[in-house]
């Protein structure tokens, strides 16, 4: 999952903004007296691995580099960088609990918050799906719309059988909307 579509997770997006995780991370800093000034190359580093842009193992090389540091402190740096700023999304970011014990650390060690995926119903999410796109449905609508998404999400449907549905009149089981419509549904689908 890239780094835009983690943001499109309210409780990952609230995570990586807080002001407490930016507070986490100058501590580390702090601890191996960093400049708090280049705070931002720490965060670009741990961007770039939830963007799947760079591996975990690569974040000692690159702090030791940058940092001018020796190899066993820029591991040091990098396990506690890790260990608060990407340990927390593990659900989102596999292996980094591996590669803290890889590199000698008891992930324990760090906090155990654990950003998870949120857990909703059919009928929230397309609530969810008609607000984003400006759509209004009465009670029954609301409930074929939830029907319908949740047989897309387990592949029962299509794609094109959901467009099919969505565009069919009201009075043959369809939604009514307009093509326009259906295109906004879609995309937030």
């Amino acid at each position: 999952m890239s780094l835009a579509n983690l943001l499109k997770i309210p409780q990952v997006k609230r995570f990586l903004q807080d002001g407490d995780a930016y507070a986490d991370l100058e501590a580390v800093m702090e601890k191996y007296d960093l400049p708090r000034d280049r705070l931002s190359e720490l965060l670009d580093v741990t961007d770039a691995v939830l963007d799947k842009q760079l591996e975990i193992k690569e974040i000692p090389s690159l702090i030791e580099e940058a940092f001018g540091m020796t190899k066993e402190q820029s591991v040091e740096v990098a396990a506690n960088v890790v260990g608060v700023r990407l340990l927390p999304l593990r659900i989102f970011v596999p292996g980094v609990q591996e590669q803290l014990v890889a590199w000698g650390f008891d992930p324990a060690t760090f906090s155990q918050k654990e950003i998870g995926k949120e857990s909703i119903t059919a009928d929230q999410f397309a609530q969810r799906l008609a607000n984003n796109v400006n759509l209004s449905f009465s009670e029954l609508l609301m409930k074929r719309l939830a029907f319908l998404l949740e047989q897309r999400v387990t592949e029962q449907r299509t794609d094109e059988s959901l467009r099919t549905f969505f565009g069919r009149p009201l009075t043959i089981g369809g939604m009514g909307l307009a093509k326009e419509q259906i295109d906004a549904l879609m995309a937030a689908v």
